[in-house]
């Protein structure tokens, strides 16, 4: 439970970095997706936050919720497989600038799911 509470609270913490300076976190999305292992982080980490969300979705208030999460998060990984680091690197780049001056509205609504990530990982 404490493992998928604390990716609510990273979640919250980004949605606080775009709420707080959108053009940085935009940049920061530019600069990350230059970054050679860019690619290879992205589809890792969704694999692997996928597969802890899967296994410890039991000891959440919503173990369903969490699972579905956990294979959704599984599939966008393997859907980056699929499309390649250049196109994902593309896809990073164009959505940056396109959302840029969405981020704050986006980070303001999705702190409070992140609350709520948190309360339903840890009651």
């Amino acid at each position: 439970m404490y493992v998928i509470a604390f990716f609510g609270l990273i979640m919250v913490f980004v949605c606080c970095l775009m709420v707080i300076n959108p053009m940085k976190f935009s940049q920061g999305i530019i600069t990350f997706s230059n970054k050679s292992w860019f690619h290879w982080f992205e589809v890792i980490s969704r694999l692997a936050i996928g597969s802890l969300l899967i296994v410890f979705c039991g000891s959440t208030k919503s173990p369903a919720l969490f699972n579905y999460l956990g294979y959704g998060f599984i599939a966008v990984g393997f859907g980056l497989l699929f499309i390649g680091p250049e196109k994902h690197r593309n896809f990073a780049n164009w959505s940056a600038v396109k959302f840029q001056d969405k981020y704050r509205a986006i980070g303001i609504l999705s702190i409070p799911l992140g609350i709520l990530w948190i309360y339903l990982a840890i009651v």
